[in-house]
């Protein structure tokens, strides 16, 4: 791996060229896949690389991803931190020295080196002048409000934070390989879920879909784990947080033998949205408006949504 590259980005492309080689039957075990991103991270990830290494507990490749990705946002806020080189030349500061036995001889001559009294005013037992009232505060710079960009109020108390459009998290066309990361559950759970791992958007009920619209010829893709499944149908998804927004998936792929409902974080990630996995809580952010949370469940983290599932129409 290189510095001049985003480390995550380098991590999922090392992950599919492993779903290659597993296509091929060549049996690669998730133990060797961590391990060998572990030893290609560049070289100013080297604490991060020998802290990893002397874990006493097992990391799995799901957990690996999202530590790399933390680390990586926070390198990123810490170089926002640091002050510019300054390009000034250095200054050289020189001293004086006198040698004690020339002091008496040349006392007449070092009078400047006696440091100055400072000379303070005095009021003569008076009491200090109070400020009247009348003078202005010193802060004249008034809040604006970062939605409407009009000041005398903040974001929160904006008339017009409701009427901002809903959120989307557009997809970029790419082949049909979906890295997920859970798929060896026997029942079937309810809700969301953020996966790290996964880049397309996946949904097992047609109930969440808003037009259903099934495939003349059902199409497969292949899993993280080179497990074939069945696509039926490519539609949109809109999620409701508890906070009252609306997060509109696109490209949902509609497979039945899926037993989660995951949304890639990858892609959201890609379409300008803002992750943040901190203290077991999971924020979405865009542009600095908040759209929605979720909470750490099972080794992943579940959105906080309404259960509104859409009644499907087929065509």
């Amino acid at each position: 791996m290189v510095d001049n590259k985003s480390v995550p980005d380098q991590a999922q492309d090392f992950i599919i060229i492993v779903g290659e080689l597993r296509s091929e039957d060549i049996k690669i075990g998730d133990n060797l896949v961590v391990c060998g991103i572990i030893d290609k991270l560049p070289p100013f990830w080297k604490e991060f690389q020998k802290t990893m290494r002397h874990k006493k507990k097992k990391t799995t490749l799901e957990t690996l991803i999202m530590q790399i990705r933390m680390e990586e946002e926070a390198r990123g806020q810490d170089a926002l931190m640091q002050p510019p080189e300054s390009s000034a030349q250095p200054i050289t500061i020189k001293v004086n020295l006198v040698s004690s036995n020339n002091i008496a001889s040349n006392s007449h001559r070092n009078t400047y080196l006696k440091p100055k009294k400072k000379i303070f005013k005095k009021n003569y037992g008076k009491y200090p002048k109070k400020n009247n009232g009348n003078v202005q505060a010193q802060d004249q710079n008034p809040r604006v409000c970062y939605v409407c960009g009009k000041s005398g109020h903040i974001a929160r108390f904006c008339k017009f934070r409701k009427c901002e459009p809903a959120p989307q998290a557009n997809v970029i066309e790419e082949p049909f390989v979906a890295m997920i990361t859970d798929i060896h559950l026997v029942e079937s759970v309810d809700g969301w879920w953020a996966d790290s791992g996964a880049n397309r958007h996946v949904c097992y009920e047609k109930n969440w879909f808003k037009v259903y619209t099934p495939f003349d010829e059902p199409r497969t893709i292949m899993l993280g784990d080179s497990h074939i499944t069945q696509v039926l149908e490519i539609e949109e998804v809109e999620l409701k947080f508890t906070s009252g927004r609306i997060l509109t998936l696109k490209d949902v792929l509609y497979t039945p033998s899926m037993r989660k409902n995951l949304m890639s974080s990858f892609l959201l990630n890609k379409a300008g949205f803002k992750q943040i996995m901190e203290s077991d809580q999971y924020v979405i952010t865009k542009k600095g408006i908040f759209v929605g949370k979720g909470y750490a469940c099972d080794g992943m983290f579940k959105l906080n949504i309404e259960m509104n599932k859409v009644s499907s129409t087929s065509v």
